[in-house]
């Protein structure tokens, strides 16, 4: 029926009015029989047709979003707005945020911004990109009509929400008037001196300089000045959220500071008002009556100040915010941030946000409570993991000022009550197990070498277990007071030099600094020592690498760690370092993001990787060092003999014999990677045979013992599927296990593969049809077979996560090819900006003497390369190549011109030879030089862009450090090298600098294997689509006058396109020439070639490089 002639809406309140009425007659609250009627009902409310109208969808899948692994189906999903999860009437919500979270953050692609939990009486709406476990607001039913401010984003057009509970902006002000509070203090302090103080100062000290004494004898007036102020600011932060959280008399702190305004001296009021706070037991009487002893270390030491009536006021507008909004999670980092005022105001407050702190903390530490606690179903079980759960201690060996730690022990007491109400629900009984004990602060220990953070922490940990108290509900059960003493929990000390305490799970984020920067922010004496400490790391690697190496080596079997990182810790040679470390011993990385900006630093991308180890299996066939003969004896008498169900070997056909001969002589390099270990008894003795005749087929590698198949996939005696199935089923049938593996898996998973193969014996049973082994160890994909659900990358669920944090075929372990060395170059590096010159002094210095030309160039750098047509330079250098200082000083213009400029900036250059030959280039490039002189062109790439597309140049530009040189003018190598499988593999190779792609020559290039025996036609029709492809690239630029990037960014994925279709012409005729299939596996295909290519050279057979494949190298 059309709307034309219906009367008009009436208003949204009474529109809600009338939703509360029909909710309150109608409904009974049922989850599963009344949800969509409500939401149907809540969307019309605000003026919608209805909720699917709206473009909501009910029961949106979530994959793998339940705890089990499983689909979840969240009630209703409106992106990218709101995610509403419904619970029947008279539910604690209280109890389900953790799935509601799981369920947004898997919510990707348009993740709703905004989370509704409903019983059918209250809604509590999250906004998980500020606070977590917290509402912003809760509304009950019946005050919808009153509170549809808060409700903006459930408008047909969208209105800016207005909540009640924005704790976040409590904090920020809370947070950055302390910091002011701090500075002010500390620097009057400063100036008017400090008697010498008899009260001991923060103990501990950073790095490697000198730990303050007892007496803060070593830190200087400055640093005494530091200790005090930071001292009385932080007691004062704790007695401010201790009044609003009913922890101190009501108002006690706010009368004080206003008193002192009066008149009162704070050294008295506020000192005394701190004594007692240390004082055991109740204050009976007097002006702080009824306060309690809350001990923690913070009060050990009371340094009373007189503050000035402008402290004193800026104290007291810090005491009237509501503390009890304050959240510690983030209270830390603000308050750090907004002590240095030049820094706030250049670069603004920034703190990690709550909900990248929970991509850490849940992964690595409440799923795997929740998944034992799902598991769990006796008493006797349930029991045993509440005491467990009282003894795990977390970790975080770079704590700053405590957040992860703070959400990791909130996290912990949410699971913990899980655990407590499960207990109480088998036992039909109310709670009073509750007494066996409490996950406590003290199970949380840090480290950091800033003793400012570390108090910090310290306070924010001993904040953390009151508001547990009270969001939970707990304050019949647990003491808030005295507070946790954590001075031997959290600890001021450099990481890298101490020892780390025992963890069942490390989590945190290590400082952010590249590999590059190391040196000049922390000098080289620390640097000798970084390097000392860690022998087997040959080259500079970002520095928080040596953190993920030293969790890795901290945590136990089957320990868990999780960790933000630079997002070089997935490439190059910080990933050798770090997750390449991981992964080769024993680790399995089940969540990641690959990349993501960071909340907690203004322009830094990070990946955040949780991982964990692998315990180890005992070997079934061995006993110590020597086979266990009895048991294998009597597997032989249990099992038949090997004749009995092969059929005797004098039936197998003598072609199938040669063959089997033939394959153990000519193994492929997966095969002899995995032979090698299985030979030399790496699986602690087992025995395996290769190759090995079973009835009328043949075994890739057989253990006798375990009755146990191998089988390596995608070589060419085992391609037809139909003779492996029915392989497979035969050796089933009669008793036998097979495993099937991919060259890949071997290749880039070894220890996976080895550690599968292990767990195989350990049952020796016949397989499902087709599927091999069903063990609880990764398979040959770096998964555990049956339990995808476990692996998350960038919150969608994959089969596996390699160490480059991609699902796909790992390529680090590619070999880097002789062929296709000394082709491709960085371009030359000048140091010094003076060579660089105007368009103008180009054209002044040629007009006054024709031969400067020689020396004068267009120099080529990435920018021109992607934003200028056909990459045109924009700018000009003076270049004297190798000439030396009296055949340069013939160029008279420009040589004075660097002589003035260039050479006093080379005076300072601490390399020796670039100071003396300052006419000269810093890298000069000699053999790129050489290469591309005989070319009528070259190719050039930049090293940096968004798409890293080659374009052929003239021989006269000059190429720049920030571009990348190919020593070719050959259109069949331009159309590999532009091809999808060339992309591919770039993608898989690359290095990025934020969201964009860094082409480095050692890794895109020099590994790329090229085809090894396409026909002389097939590379002709290569040479001529890319030429064609050059050419209408080359026309586009310059029509539009347009960049390669802008004309990639406009054409490239539009079918329609030109540009599309001639790509992907060349992209099928160059999967002619390797004898690929449009459905292979191209990295998996490419990287056995390369190993191919690498074993051929090192026999010194003839290999296929960058050239012509058709004429000689």
């Amino acid at each position: 029926m059309g709307t034309a002639h219906q009367p008009p809406m009436t208003t949204n309140a009474q529109r809600l009015q009338d939703f509360v009425h029909f909710v309150q007659d109608k409904l009974k609250g049922d989850e599963k029989g009344e949800s969509q009627i409500f939401l149907d009902k809540f969307f019309r409310a605000f003026g919608h047709e209805g909720a699917v109208e709206a473009g909501a969808v009910y029961e949106e899948r979530i994959k793998k979003g339940s705890k089990a692994g499983k689909t979840g189906y969240a009630d209703l999903v409106w992106k990218p707005r709101v995610l509403i999860e419904m619970k029947k009437r008279g539910t604690d919500l209280a109890k389900h945020y953790s799935q509601a979270f799981d369920y947004w953050q898997r919510a990707v692609p348009d993740r709703p911004r905004y989370v509704l939990l409903c019983n059918f009486d209250e809604f509590w709406v999250y906004d998980f990109d500020t606070q977590i476990d917290t509402p912003i607001d809760m509304v009950a039913l019946k005050q919808l009509p009153d509170r549809v401010a808060v409700f903006g984003f459930m408008e047909v057009t969208e209105r800016k929400s207005v909540f009640g509970n924005n704790q976040v902006e409590v904090t920020e002000k809370a947070a950055g008037r302390m910091g002011e509070l701090y500075a002010m203090l500390r620097d009057r302090l400063l100036r008017q001196g400090l008697p010498p103080s008899p009260l001991a100062p923060l103990p501990g000290g950073a790095g490697n300089r000198k730990a303050p004494s007892p007496q803060g004898e070593g830190v200087g007036d400055e640093g005494r000045a530091a200790l005090t102020a930071q001292r009385f600011v932080l007691q004062s932060v704790l007695a401010m959220f201790a009044e609003d959280r009913a922890l101190l008399p009501d108002s006690l702190f706010v009368q004080s500071v206003q008193d002192c305004l009066g008149g009162e001296s704070s050294y008295d009021v506020l000192g005394n008002l701190f004594s007692a706070m240390n004082s055991p037991g109740m204050t009976p009487a007097g002006r702080f009556k009824g306060v309690d002893y809350f001990n923690g270390g913070l009060f050990a030491h009371i340094d009373p100040i007189d503050l000035t009536q402008p402290e004193l006021k800026l104290l007291e507008v810090a005491a009237l915010e509501n503390w009890s909004k304050v959240r510690p999670a983030i209270f830390g980092s603000i308050f750090e941030s907004a002590i240095d005022a030049k820094t706030r105001h250049a670069h603004g407050i920034h703190y990690t946000a709550e909900a990248d702190i929970m991509k850490i903390v849940r992964p690595t530490i409440s799923r795997y409570w929740e998944e034992r606690i799902d598991q769990a179903s006796t008493i006797g079980e349930l029991n045993a993991l509440q005491l467990e759960l009282q003894n795990y201690r977390v970790l975080d060996p770079a704590c700053g000022s405590g957040n992860f730690l703070y959400i990791a022990y909130q996290e912990l007491k949410q699971i913990e009550q899980k655990l407590l109400d499960k207990i109480a629900e088998r036992r039909k009984s109310p709670r009073e197990q509750l007494q066996m004990g409490f996950v406590t602060p003290n199970q949380f220990f840090g480290i950091d070498n800033n003793p400012f953070a570390v108090e910090l922490a310290r306070v924010t940990l001993m904040i953390a277990r009151k508001v547990a108290i009270d969001r939970l509900g707990l304050q019949d059960y647990e003491p808030a007071l005295p507070l946790d003493t954590l001075d031997q929990n959290i600890v001021c000390k450099d990481a890298l030099f101490t020892e780390w305490p025992k963890a069942d799970a490390i989590i945190g984020n290590p400082p952010f600094l590249g590999g590059k920067h190391m040196r000049i922010n922390l000098g080289d004496n620390y640097i000798d020592r970084v390097f000392k400490r860690f022998p087997d790391v040959k080259d500079s690697v970002d520095f928080c690498a040596y953190w993920f190496r030293l969790a890795h080596d901290h945590i136990g079997q089957d320990g868990r760690a999780g960790l933000v990182g630079t997002n070089s810790v997935s490439q190059g040679k910080s990933r050798l370092a770090a997750l390449d470390y991981v992964a080769h011993n024993q680790g399995v990385i089940h969540e990641a993001i690959s990349s993501q900006p960071w909340s907690g630093e203004a322009n830094v991308h990070v990946s955040i990787v949780n991982w964990r180890k692998q315990p180890s299996s005992p070997n079934p066939f061995s006993h110590g060092e020597k086979g266990d003969k009895t048991r294998d004896s009597e597997l032989g008498k249990i099992l038949p003999d090997i004749s009995e169900l092969a059929g005797i070997q004098r039936r197998i056909p003598e072609a199938l014999l040669l063959k089997a001969r033939e394959l153990r002589e000519k193994q492929t390099p997966a095969e002899e990677i995995l032979w090698q270990c299985l030979r030399s008894r790496r699986l602690e003795g087992i025995k395996f045979r290769r190759q090995h005749n079973i009835g009328q087929f043949i075994a890739d590698f057989y253990c006798h013992e375990a009755r146990l198949v191998i089988e390596l996939d995608g070589r060419i005696h085992d391609d037809q599927k139909e003779h492996d199935e029915d392989r497979d089923l035969w050796m089933q049938s009669n008793g036998f296990t097979v495993l099937r593996f991919k060259n890949e898996a071997i290749l880039n998973h070894l220890e996976t593969v080895l550690a599968t193969i292990l767990q195989a014996t350990l049952t020796p049973s016949p397989s499902p049809a087709g599927e091999g082994d069903n063990s609880e160890l990764p398979s040959p994909r770096g998964r555990r077979v049956g339990d995808e659900g476990q692996y998350y990358l960038d919150n969608k669920p994959v089969p596996f996560i390699n160490s480059a944090l991609t699902a796909e075929t790992d390529v680090s372990q590619s070999k880097r090819l002789q062929a296709n060395r000394n082709q491709c170059f960085q371009g030359v590096i000048p140091v010094g900006k003076g060579f660089l010159i105007s368009e103008e002094q180009v054209n002044s210095w040629i007009q006054a003497d024709s031969k400067n030309k020689d020396v004068l160039k267009h120099f080529s750098m990435g920018a021109n390369l992607a934003q200028e047509p056909d990459g045109l330079p924009d700018r000009w250098i003076i270049d004297f190549n190798d000439l030396s200082i009296e055949e340069a000083s013939i160029y008279e213009l420009p040589f004075n011109h660097v002589k003035t400029v260039v050479k006093p900036e080379r005076e300072n250059n601490r390399r020796e030879v670039t100071r003396i030959n300052w006419w000269k280039y810093g890298e000069k490039r000699p053999a790129m030089r050489k290469v591309i002189k005989a070319l009528s062109c070259y190719l050039t790439v930049p090293r940096v862009s968004k798409w890293a597309i080659f374009i052929f140049v003239p021989l006269e530009w000059l190429p720049g450090d920030k571009s990348v040189v190919l020593g070719t003018d050959d259109f069949y190598i331009f159309g590999m090298l532009i091809s999808d499988v060339h992309r591919t593999w770039m993608h898989a190779q690359k290095s990025t600098l934020e969201d964009r792609i860094a082409y480095t020559h050692n890794t895109c290039f020099e590994t790329f294997p090229f085809p090894q025996t396409p026909s002389a036609k097939i590379v002709q029709q290569i040479r001529a689509k890319a030429l064609e492809l050059h050419q209408y690239r080359s026309d586009q630029m310059q029509q539009k006058q347009w960049g390669i990037t802008k004309l990639y960014n406009a054409y490239f994925a539009e079918p329609a396109s030109q540009l599309y279709k001639l790509h992907k012409q060349l992209d099928a005729i160059v999967l002619q020439a390797y004898s690929f299939a449009p459905t292979d596996d191209l990295l998996e295909k490419l990287l056995e070639l390369n190993h191919a290519i690498a074993a051929k050279e090192q026999r010194g057979d003839r290999v296929i490089g960058p050239w012509d494949p058709t004429q000689s190298a």
